[in-house]
Formats: structure tokens, C-alpha cells, sequence
């Protein structure tokens, strides 16, 4: 290697090093802001005061949510030097996945709690009452999480590749629904506060009703896309009828979950909800409509055969959804056949 040659892959190693460090602190930053932003729109928890000590409150949950990243490095490190034989290796991949998932329902509301006696013994004006606020406040803070992480996601090429962009236009998609419902058509209605809390509590609720709507089921075929059309077709009533049913129940979901945050999201009536449901399932199939269109020409351009098929390998899949008809990305279509 010449002097040259190593000076270039010494200075691509050190941006590395400086675009992994800005990322963390990026990410560090937008933790911060989410888990303000919770504890402002949860009801139960106060947290109030000059902007100084409201942000040593952040930073103090900050320091906290990264002590479980950090022992779970420790663990995996240590796991690693230790040579399991292939029953124990298996009965300790067992236990690890186990205790994650015990400790992503419980770590939050720990987390929150150790968050609010560390910042009494400091004299932060952090606040909690009740049990409840443990519960919804972590949620909103990770529904906000999700919200703010999405539009980065669009950025990246990996992001791209596993379809973040449609992800992002659907959480978008959810997000006018709920504004059109309360104040577009005052189908439903959001209490009067401040705007910010408003739009705040609005983006948990439309992460909420993308992660909810987005259950389904898969429809494919292994005879091409032809044959999978016909299954289309004829499944489209039961599908948007479900879809209707399905989202009309979700935003009662919504609406109930809604009454431990502050502002409110208010829909009274079953008519309504229905009504409701109704519109939201309309404007959702509609922000879809033009995806699905874009992937069926680009799935008819791409096959062998020009007719969208792909053989036994890869058939062409689609997911029902409160979206219409979703198509699987490919790692999706992977993991399915």
C-alpha cells in the first residue's frame, strides 16, 4: 500500500468515526426530546419549571435509558467468550430472548420511575402520580421515537431497500386521517391546548393507528400474477369491509388510550365510530393506492416472464390490510416462503 492509499483509508476511517459519533449524539438528542415531550403530553406527570432544569431532567433520562444498552453489550460480550455446547447454547439463546422480552414490557416503567427518584434527590422538577403514567408514558415515548425516526429512515439506502418510504407515507396517511376527523369534518374532536402538544399527541396516535392498521394477513400466489389478481378481486369486499370494522375499532382503541394523555381525543357514539372508521379506511386506502400501482408496474417490468410473475422461488405477495393491499418487500417475501 502507498503513503497515499494509506493516508485516504486513514481519513475515510476517521469520517467514519466522526458520521458514527454525529449519529450518536443525534440519536442521544432526539431520545432527549421524545421523553420530554412524553412527560409533557402524558397526564399524571409534571414536569415544569425553567427550560435549563427541564432539560437536566432529559439529560438524567438519557443517562439512564443507556445503562440497559450498555449491559446488554456487557452480557453479549461475555456470552461470547464462553464456548457452549449446542443443547446449552440453545437453552441460553432461550433465557436471552425470554428476558428481552420481559424487560421491554417492564424496562420502561422502571426506567421512568428511577428516572423521577433520581431527579426528587437532585431537586429536578420532575413529578409522576399514579400507576398509569409509568404505563402510558413510555409508550408515548416510544411511539414519538418512532415518529421522529421514520423520515431519517427515508434517507438512507437501507432505509429505502426495506420500505421505509412507504412506511413514512402511511404514518402520514394516518396522520391526516385523525386531523380530518377532528378538525377537518369535527367528526371526533381533540381538547383545546397548546398546538405543539396537539400535533404531539396527534403523531403518537397516527404511529398507533399505522402499527394497528398495518395487521393482516398475507395473500399470495405461486402461480403468477394473473392468478393472484383474481384473488384480489374477489377478496376486496371482504377486505374493506373488515377494514371499515377493524379501524373503527382501533380508533375506539385510540380514543380510550387517548383520555391518559393531555389534550383528548374525543369520538363518542358506536354510529360514529363506524362513520369514522368509515373515512379513516378511505383516506388510508387512498394514500396507498398509488404505491400498490407503483409496484405492480415495477414488479411486471422486473419479471421474467412480463406478466408479474416470479416463479416457485419468489410468487408475488401481498399484504390485506387497513391499507387495502400492501405489497411485501423482499426481505418480507424472503422470510415467507
Amino acid at each position: 500500500m502507498t503513503a497515499g492509499s494509506a493516508e485516504e483509508a486513514g481519513t475515510a476511517t476517521a469520517a467514519g468515526r466522526a458520521g458514527a459519533a454525529t449519529t450518536q449524539v443525534l440519536r442521544a438528542g432526539a431520545g432527549g426530546l421524545t421523553a420530554w415531550t412524553a412527560a409533557q403530553i402524558t397526564g399524571g406527570v409534571e414536569l415544569n419549571g425553567p427550560a435549563g432544569r427541564q432539560a437536566a431532567v432529559a439529560l438524567v433520562f438519557l443517562v439512564l435509558s443507556q445503562l440497559p444498552i450498555w449491559a446488554g453489550r456487557l452480557a453479549k460480550r461475555l456470552l461470547r467468550r464462553v464456548r457452549w455446547s449446542e443443547g446449552a447454547a440453545a437453552a441460553v439463546s432461550c433465557i436471552a430472548a425470554l428476558g428481552m422480552l420481559i424487560g421491554a414490557v417492564t424496562l420502561g416503567p422502571v426506567q421512568w420511575w428511577l428516572t423521577e427518584v433520581l431527579c426528587d434527590h437532585l431537586g429536578l422538577p420532575l413529578h409522576i402520580s399514579g400507576f398509569w403514567p409509568f404505563v402510558v408514558a413510555p409508550l408515548v415515548d416510544l411511539l414519538l421515537s418512532v415518529a421522529l425516526a421514520m423520515p431519517g429512515a427515508c434517507l438512507t439506502r437501507k432505509g429505502r431497500a426495506t420500505g421505509s418510504v412507504g412506511r413514512f407515507t402511511r404514518l402520514v396517511a394516518c396522520f391526516g386521517a385523525l386531523w380530518l376527523l377532528t378538525s377537518g369534518l369535527g367528526i371526533g374532536r381533540l381538547g383545546a391546548d397548546e398546538w405543539w402538544r396537539s400535533t404531539a399527541t396527534m403523531a403518537a396516535l397516527a404511529v398507533l393507528l399505522l402499527a394497528l392498521a398495518g395487521l393482516g394477513a398475507t395473500v399470495y400466489s405461486d402461480f403468477g400474477w394473473p392468478h393472484l389478481r383474481s384473488l384480489l378481486l374477489a377478496g376486496l369486499p371482504f377486505v374493506a369491509a373488515f377494514g371499515v370494522c377493524a379501524i373503527a375499532l382501533t380508533l375506539w382503541l385510540l380514543s380510550w388510550l387517548s383520555t391518559a394523555m393531555r389534550p383528548t381525543l374525543g369520538i363518542e357514539g358506536f354510529g360514529t365510530f363506524l362513520w369514522a372508521g368509515l373515512i379513516t379506511t378511505a383516506v388510508l386506502w387512498a394514500a396507498n393506492l398509488p404505491s400498490f400501482l407503483h409496484g405492480l408496474r415495477r414488479r411486471r417490468h422486473n419479471s421474467p416472464t412480463g406478466d408479474g410473475g416470479y416463479g416457485p422461488a419468489r410468487p408475488p405477495a401481498v399484504w390485506a390490510n387497513g391499507f387495502g393491499y400492501v405489497w411485501m418487500t423482499a426481505d418480507e417475501t424472503a422470510g415467507r416462503s
